[in-house]
This record gives C-alpha cells, structure tokens and sequence, in this order.
C-alpha cells in the first residue's frame, strides 16, 4: 500500500491522466472556444509546448506539495522524539536494544547520563561488559532472571540491580523488556527495554526498612522490660528473672556470652549467678570474683569502659577471653539509684562491639532491672527468713503455754505433748493437708488454754465437784476462744481449743454443735482427749486400762463420737500394736 502512495507514483500517474486528457480533449476544447481557422493553425504549432509548460507546473506544485507536508511530518516526528526524550530524561529513564544472538547491546545516551558520563548519541557494548559494571552481588541474580525470561517462565523480563556510576558509585536501576523479533524457528533474535533510574525509591526503602527494623527492635526491648517487671512483681524466682534477662541481651544486644555475678557479702565476693553463651568448663574457672569493684560515679564510667588490654582486668577474666576467643567485653555495674552495688553483668563478643547511645541506654536499663530483681529477691528471702523465725518464736510460745499447764496440773504432765502427736498422726492419715496441719499442732498444744481461767481450787480439787464447779469447767473453751481469738495469728488454731468438747450427737458444749457442723480437727482431737484422760491418773480416780478405755470410745461413737474418726482411730491403734474392740 505504501509503494501506491510514493511520490514517484503520484508525479508519473499524474502525468499519465494529463497527457491522455490533452490527447482526447484538447482539438475538442479548441474548436469552441476558437473559431478563426488561421489562430486555430497557430494554436496547434503551439499546442504540444503548452502542455509541457502546464504538466511541468502540474509536478512542480505536487513535489512541492508532498515535500511540504513530509517537512512538517518531520518536524512532528522531531518534536515527538525531543518531547519523548525530555520525559523519559524527567522519569531517569534510558532505552536498549539488545541482539540476542550476537550478544550487543545498543543504549541511548540518556542512559549513560544517568551514570555520570556526557556522551553523544547511541553507544554499543557486549553483554560481557555490561556484566562487568553491574555489581556484584546482583550479577548472578541477573543472569537468573534473564534466563527464566528465555525460557518463557516470565512474560517480561524485569529486574532491579546496582549499576557502577562514573565516579565509583552505585545506582540502582530496573531494567525492564520485551521480546520483539524471532527468527523462522521462532528463536528470540531482538529485544527492547528501558532502564529506569530507582535509587531514590530505593533508598527510601531501605531507610523505611531500617526504621522499620529499629522500631520492632525497641518494641522488642520494650516487651522484654515489661516481661522483666512481671517477673519482678510476681516475685518469681531469681534464677528465673535472670535466666530471662540473659536470653534477651543475648538476643537484643547480639554479644556471644553473658555472666551476672551477685554480691555476697561485704568481703567484695561476687558469685556467679548465672552464665549463658560460654564452654562449660572454662566458666567453672570463673565462678567466683573476689575484688573490690569501683563504687563511685567516676568510677563506675571507668568500670563501664573496661576492654581486654584494660589494667584493671584481674588475672582470671584474662585467662577466660583467652580461651573462649573473646575480643571485647563490657563490664556493667548492676546498681539501684541512691543503693549500695549490688552485683556485676559482664558481656563477651568474639567480635569488637558496635554500639551507640541507644544499645549502652538499654544494656543499662537491663541493669539496672537486674538489680532491682536481686535487691527484691533478698528481700523477700529475709522476710522469709524473719516469717520463719517468727514462726518459730510463735511455736515455742504455745510450747512454753503448753508446758506452763501442765506445769500447774502435775497429775496431767506430758498430756499435750501426747495428744499433740497422736492427732496429727490422725490428721496425716485423713490426707488433711500440710497447711491445716500446721493450725492443728498449734490447736492441740492450746486446747487447754482456757482452764487458765479457771480457779485452782476448782482445777485441782482431789474430790469430786460440784454442779456449780462443773458449771466453772464448762466454760474453759469460751475462756480459751475470748484468750486466743485477739490474736490474728492464731486464729486459724482455734477450732480445738473452742470445739473439743462438742459431741457428734449435739449434746456437747459449749455451743452444741453435732455432726459435721463440729470441726474436724476438733473431732479428730476429742477421740484422742479422751483416751489419753482415760487412761492417765487423775486425783479423783484411778487410770483405765487401754483394753477398757478402747470398748469405751467404741460404745461413744455415734453419741459422743464421729464414727469415721472411731474407726481411723482403732486402725490407728492397731498399726501401733495395741488391740482394738
């Protein structure tokens, strides 16, 4: 269709109409418009020059013509290129052409001006060479991406790389093309792609990623500080809290070891609590530190700077990064504000450290957590240690009452101690648990706290007692609950002082409690009572026999008595190697 448009056409088909149009039509259009037959003759001699001077003008306006409209055709292709090539200089954009075969690359000067140089015009390189200037961590990657593209498991070929500048530096470009030639076997011979300048994208990236990284780091740390202060407030167990914290400088601080030494005494003895990231047998040679660190705050910047080649290193820390390969380490005091030191973090690195403000910030939040974490843990250890020790001071009290009435009832010596150990062993075969059995000891020991109240001529009269002296007796449980009850601590103890003389059928006192609405220590303990009065002198009457004092209690269960109890109490008997009914 294009041969039918040229210009060489056009000139040669126009001189064709013409001429065939002057040939039939000329004499024709003569002998109208003139009729002297002497001007007609003249025309004619005249006629063939004519009609080359109006075919000549005829072909000159037509070259001129399509010479016209092909100027501006150029220069709209002209301004299109410049616009295009302005736009694609606007985006940092070049183009290549790259023979597949052959293996040359053809890139437009844009390109190069992207990388620093002031070329003119289009430059040819191998593929060889363009390798060479492509950095190279992205020349495998590259090649990779090119080859999946050949092989037709990508539509586009598409690939972002580093690039060298003309001054040494590296760019970052994605390079994107197409396929647009085969051969007759349909083997790619061509193709067409663009460069595309993204260092500035992707340098925004990398700091959105940097950022990025950083902000998950202290929402790391932040997690970590908070699972410390739980620990902390949860009072769970120092091997426990400083096991954590090692794992999280470990993980958060990237050091290769991590040794926390506690302060003993006051004889500067630090003993290492905990140790993470070392060989077993050389941190058994660091066990223990016997120096006196600094405690001032000039000092302690000096203790924070220590390194390998330090003076103040001490010979066994020397003998350690040597065999471990360490090549730094940091010393950290671990120290409350306003409170004497209380032990030392120590980290390795078979690397030198790179550290900044925020790293050291945060190993001295750490630190200072650890303190807190060892300075909580002896404390609570000495409220332990003061709970117990009250404790005991409380039990040796009650002993000391204990004793005090049997003391004042001679015939009835050594009574609490034996109904003490007799209803515990009851309680421990019930299953009742450690805690209750604590309150019962104490329960047992008290149970005849009350009688204190009670007149001695009334406590120890060898005769029997009247109703009203009876009366007097009933009340001991009442003395010994008004007694006992002020008191918070032994408040829990007070079931068998107050409730031993209940009975299970609601005829005891002294609020007639029945079943089980008594409490069971004190159910427990009245069995015991009244066996161990049983069978021991009194000044009214002789002791009783354990065979009649065991076919008594039988009869009382149900009555005075929990049969359940009955029955653990003759079993109990029984493991003893004294009969039961």
């Amino acid at each position: 269709m294009k041969k039918w448009s040229s210009l060489e056409f056009r000139v040669a088909f126009t001189y064709l109409i013409v001429g065939v149009l002057w040939i039939f039509f000329s004499d024709m259009i003569l002998a109208v418009l003139v009729a002297d037959t002497d001007l007609m003759t003249h025309i004619q001699n005249y006629k063939g020059w004519f009609f080359v001077a109006a075919s000549s003008l005829l072909i000159y306006f037509l070259v001129q013509s399509h010479l016209h409209a092909r100027q501006i055709a150029e220069q709209k292709e002209e301004e299109s290129t410049r616009r295009l090539r302005m736009a694609m200089e606007a985006s940092q954009q070049g183009i290549f052409d790259f023979n597949i075969q052959s293996g040359e690359l053809v890139v437009d000067d844009a390109y190069y001006r992207l990388l620093g140089y002031d070329p003119q015009g289009v430059f040819v390189e191998t593929r060889d060479s363009f390798l060479q200037s492509i950095h190279p961590d992205d020349v495998e990657n590259y090649l990779q991406v090119f080859r999946e593209y050949m092989d037709g498991r990508s539509d586009i070929f598409r690939i972002e790389f580093r690039h060298r500048t003309a001054n040494g530096n590296w760019r970052w470009f994605l390079s994107m093309g197409k396929i647009v030639k085969y051969d007759a076997d349909h083997k790619p011979l061509r193709m067409l792609g663009t460069f595309l300048d993204i260092t500035e994208k992707k340098d925004a990236d990398l700091e959105i990623e940097r950022l990025l990284h950083e902000s998950q780091n202290r929402l790391q740390r932040l997690e970590t500080l908070r699972a410390v202060d739980q620990s902390i407030n949860e009072n769970e167990p120092l091997s426990a809290t400083l096991k954590l914290l090692t794992q999280k400088i470990k993980e958060h601080l990237k050091v290769d070891a991590v040794g926390i030494y506690i302060l003993e005494n006051t004889f500067h003895q630090y003993e290492l609590a905990v140790a993470d990231g070392f060989i077993p047998v050389s941190i058994q040679k660091l066990q223990t530190l016997k120096m006196r660190f600094p405690e001032t705050d000039d000092e302690l910047k000096v203790l924070r700077q220590i390194n390998p080649d330090s003076k103040l290193l001490w010979p066994e820390l020397a003998a350690l990064l040597k065999e471990e390969g360490f090549q730094d380490f940091l010393v950290v005091p671990l120290i409350m504000q306003g409170s004497a030191m209380k032990g030392v973090l120590v980290l390795f690195s078979r690397e030198k450290f790179s550290v900044d403000d925020e790293w050291l910030l945060y190993n001295e939040t750490l630190a200072g957590q650890m303190a807190i974490a060892i300075a909580n843990a002896k404390l609570i250890d000495g409220l332990k240690r003061a709970n117990v020790e009250l404790e005991e001071a409380y039990d040796r009290t009650i002993e000391g009452w204990s004793k005090a009435l049997d003391l004042r009832d001679k015939e009835t010596k050594g009574h609490s101690s034996r109904v003490m150990q007799m209803t515990m062993d009851l309680a421990q075969i019930l299953g009742i648990s450690e805690e209750d059995l604590v309150h019962i000891r104490r329960g047992a020991l008290l149970h005849d706290m009350g009688k204190m109240g009670i007149p001695d001529s009334i406590l120890l009269k060898p005769a029997k007692l009247t109703e009203e002296e009876f009366d007097m007796i009933r009340k001991h449980p009442q003395f010994a609950y008004d007694m006992l009850h002020p008191i918070v601590y032994l408040r829990p103890a007070l079931d068998i002082p107050y409730s031993h003389h209940e009975k299970w059928d609601g005829s005891g006192y002294p609020q007639g409690l029945s079943g089980e609405n008594i409490p069971i220590s004190a159910r427990l303990f009245a069995v015991v009572d009244v066996y161990d009065a049983l069978t021991s002198h009194r000044p009214y009457r002789e002791h009783w026999s354990h065979e009649k004092t065991m076919v008594y209690i039988h009869s009382m269960s149900g009555s005075h008595f929990d049969p359940q109890i009955v029955r653990v109490f003759e079993a109990y008997m029984q493991k003893k190697g004294l009969d039961a009914v």
